[in-house]
């Protein structure tokens, strides 16, 4: 029986690793997915709205070369799949239903992409007609799959007549709701650029008080592609991003570093300027400009520290000390540590954290005793880079040295080199 469950457990490990290589090597997996229910599973894949990726593949069936800039002004849907995809295998009937639909429409057309290529094509064309693919079938030599970051079989994409992104799907959400989305682009007839109104700031001016403020704009438009903004103080830069986004408001927060802030307004810059950038699914593009002002606050002195409350708490361990401090700044405090000081030698340190202009820090298990005399050093910085470290003197009031944990821990080994011993002699009695 023991010599069967060892058989057993040897040959599923050997599966288990088996499994795990072959899926190594494809680098990609099937999705469970019941095509009748029309399970919508839209993964984090490429951004809709991204341009397509320009390729050259030989076509399995008619053995010609084709690119994929061949089929601009065409609505085309590329499925992702693989002979082993039992997934993709139940999407088949369904996907030539879509190709049978559109088979009287010009300006649409539907590929399959193998991704995975150590399978032959004698191979494919045999599983093509066994499924009756009767569209154009391709083995992923220009590995398309890994630029758009396919994970998993079957995805689907949908490009529209510019050759953008316009939809993915990671599985197979249903027949009816691809002709949707392949329909709405065959509609699609969207001739005027992206209408840009009320482009403005929520913060104004914005200082290294008040950095972190919102852009907004109300846009018009049938099919956004992509809004972006790029915000410029003096030599600072930074942008935003946002791939497809609905037509209405649309909203870009910034949180500025008051550092920057404060460095460029001491070289004498009073505005910053957002530019945006909106552009739709046929590739008409508006652009806008929106000047907010900066202002330069004085800074004249370094944080101002002051001593609240020192709390003992004794314990098992050690002395724990719960400290507050008041750290207040002619501009901003952009930070603070503690340090505990015994016998002139550092003690224990920590970076504070604080509400407000209270800053605290608690410090478990010191080694002090009662009557022990400590220095606490608080160091704060402001964002001018001013510094400065303040001192305070505090006599401990009760002390608790406790037992160091190496110190515990050593014992309960000791105990148990000497129980050891004493069992053995034990048992020989």
């Amino acid at each position: 029986m023991i010599m069967r469950m060892k058989k057993v457990s040897f040959i599923l490990l050997t599966l288990l690793v088996l499994s795990s290589v072959l899926f190594k090597i494809t680098n990609i997996h099937s999705v469970s997915t019941n095509p009748e229910t029309g399970n919508d599973l839209t993964p984090n894949l490429v951004n809709a709205g991204e341009e397509a990726i320009d390729w050259t593949m030989e076509e399995i069936m008619s053995d010609t070369s084709k690119t994929f800039s061949s089929f601009a002004g065409k609505v085309v849907l590329i499925d992702f799949f693989a002979m082993w995809c039992g997934p993709c295998k139940a999407a088949m009937p369904y996907l030539r239903n879509i190709n049978d639909y559109y088979a009287a429409e010009p300006d649409f057309v539907m590929m399959s992409v193998d991704t995975d290529i150590s399978e032959q094509e004698a191979a494919i064309e045999t599983f093509a007609g066994t499924y009756n693919m009767n569209w154009f079938i391709f083995r992923d030599t220009a590995s398309i799959s890994n630029y758009y970051e396919i994970s998993a079989i079957p995805t689907l994409m949908i490009f529209n007549q510019y050759q953008y992104v316009y939809y993915v799907e990671e599985g197979f959400g249903g027949e009816e709701a691809l002709k949707g989305i392949i329909d709405e682009l065959l509609a699609m007839d969207d001739k005027t650029a992206p209408i840009l109104s009320n482009f403005e700031s929520d913060v104004e001016p914005i200082s290294i008080l008040d950095s972190t403020f919102t852009a907004s704009v109300d846009i018009t438009d049938d099919a956004l592609r992509f809004v972006e903004y790029e915000l410029t103080l003096g030599s600072y830069t930074e942008g935003r991003k946002f791939w497809s986004p609905d037509s209405g408001k649309n909203e870009c927060e910034f949180v500025l570093d008051p550092i920057v802030i404060w460095n460029e307004t001491q070289n004498s810059i009073t505005s910053a300027t957002i530019e945006i950038v909106v552009q739709d699914f046929r590739g008409n593009q508006t652009t806008d400009t929106l000047t907010v002002d900066v202002a330069k606050l004085p800074d004249t002195t370094p944080p101002v520290i002051t001593l609240d409350s020192v709390v003992e708490i004794d314990g098992d361990y050690g002395q724990t000390f719960d400290i507050n401090v008041t750290i207040t700044d002619d501009t901003m405090v952009l930070g603070a540590t503690l340090e505990i000081w015994t016998n002139g030698k550092l003690n224990a340190s920590q970076v504070m954290t604080n509400v407000g202009d209270t800053y605290n820090a608690k410090l478990y298990s010191l080694k002090v005793g009662p009557a022990e005399e400590l220095v606490i050093k608080v160091n704060a910085n402001d964002v001018s880079g001013k510094n400065i470290t303040v001192e305070f003197n505090y006599t401990v009031t009760s002390g608790a040295a406790g037992f160091a944990l190496p110190t515990i821990i050593a014992l309960f080994v000791l105990s148990g080199i000497i129980a050891v011993p004493l069992q053995r002699l034990a048992k020989k009695k």
